[in-house]
């Protein structure tokens, strides 16, 4: 029967000794981390090769392995007599006493830089003890003297920056102070009024009629903003300020009988038009801008000018000239002084601005109150096309 340390079986090699040690070093056991075998090492030295895996190992771990399995207890178990204990109490009291020594040079390292960092401190408070009154006060004051100047400058920059994102460009267009998400929880009334101030003129607010208890979200607390029946608008682009922006807030069901009190702050209110009001026979439409009948008439200026009396009669017209619409619009809408059309295709923003600018160029003529055309597709995104975006509609 083999020995289970026998060269074949993994054991060391008879042959060969690769010990590097001297007569001269004290070698203390360890373990080996890959195979396990018990092991004599150097440990001034930082790594060794087993001589049974022959597998790089780091002497400080196998000595800790060692330890590991190794108890006082067992060591003091005589197996074969006193020179047994003998043996293993030798073996343990050169591991602690490594141990001890490693523990000892990381404690005068640290003890080093405390010494050090503390004669730099005192250095430090001399030189200052010897300045004169007011290069010391600069000197103590000037790393807060420079964050102040910082911070300063900074919030300079962001009132600047927020001062331009908020003036209009050279078409009146102007940006969204802030994403959706940043006006969640705040009062919806200040929200309707800081988007206002900033110069939009078509801002609206609805209830959501949500709450059961209101212990989470609170009533008039704000959802969402839309821009264009879009929450994920993007506040580094620029919108007409007749936008439709809708402010959703979070209410108890029975305030969505006074829905239609909010719903059309920034627009006129809707109402039929009265005997009264009644254009004269020759007068234009426009008497009646911003009302239910508005955008009625709107459409039935648009058709005629193209000699037809449907929206289908008009895809027809296409068919024989092809200067004609050729896009199926499916319901005409008031929205104050302008009016949003639905088309039933889905359609680029460039195509919803030509068609913007062919029903304000056709009938801005006899309106001139008509402010401008919201184009809708089936993407449910609006496009804004306002009347100076026709020039023959500004003269």
């Amino acid at each position: 029967m083999e020995s289970p340390l026998s060269p074949t079986n993994g054991g060391p090699d008879t042959t060969e000794d690769t010990r590097t040690s001297t007569p001269s070093t004290k070698l203390v056991p360890a373990v080996c981390t890959q195979c396990g075998g018990a092991l004599e090492v150097d440990p001034l030295q930082e790594a060794a090769v087993c001589q049974f895996c022959r597998t790089p190992f780091i002497v400080e771990s196998a000595i800790a392995k060692y330890v590991s399995q190794t108890t006082i207890e067992h060591a003091d178990t005589v197996v074969n007599g006193a020179d047994t204990v003998n043996v293993h109490q030798s073996g343990v009291a050169s591991v602690v006493g490594f141990v001890e020594r490693q523990l000892k040079r990381k404690q005068d390292k640290e003890d080093a830089q405390e010494r050090e960092a503390a004669a730099r401190a005192e250095e430090e408070r001399r030189a200052l003890a010897a300045m004169p009154p007011l290069q010391r006060v600069f000197k103590k004051s000037g790393a807060l003297i420079v964050s102040i100047a910082v911070v300063i400058i900074g919030m300079i920059f962001l009132s600047v920056m927020a001062a331009v994102s908020a003036t209009p460009d050279e078409n009146g267009f102007i940006t969204m102070p802030s994403a959706s998400s940043s006006f969640r929880g705040k009062d919806y009334h200040a929200v309707v009024e800081d988007l206002t101030d900033r110069g939009f003129t078509n801002v609206a607010s609805r209830p959501l009629g949500d709450l059961v208890t209101g212990w989470i979200d609170k009533p008039d607390e704000v959802d969402k903003v839309t821009v264009a029946g879009n929450p994920d608008y993007s506040t580094s682009k620029r919108f007409p300020p007749n936008v439709e922006i809708v402010v959703y807030y979070h209410s108890f069901p029975d305030e969505d009988a006074d829905a239609s009190a909010n719903d059309t702050a920034g627009e006129p209110e809707a109402s039929a038009p009265s005997a009264s009001a009644a254009p004269e026979p020759g007068a234009t439409s426009d008497a009646v801008a911003g009302g239910t009948e508005f955008a009625q008439q709107i459409r039935t200026r648009f058709l005629e000018a193209w000699g037809v009396d449907s929206e289908l009669d008009l895809l027809g017209a296409y068919l024989v000239d092809p200067v004609a619409p050729s896009y199926a619009i499916t319901s005409w809408e008031s929205v104050g002084s302008q009016v949003r059309v639905h088309v039933q295709e889905d359609i680029s923003a460039d195509e919803a601005r030509a068609i913007g600018k062919q029903i304000l160029g056709l009938t801005c003529g006899d309106f001139p109150s008509f402010s401008g055309v919201i184009v809708q597709g089936t993407n449910r995104l609006d496009i804004n096309v306002p009347r100076s975006a026709m020039p023959l509609c500004t003269m």
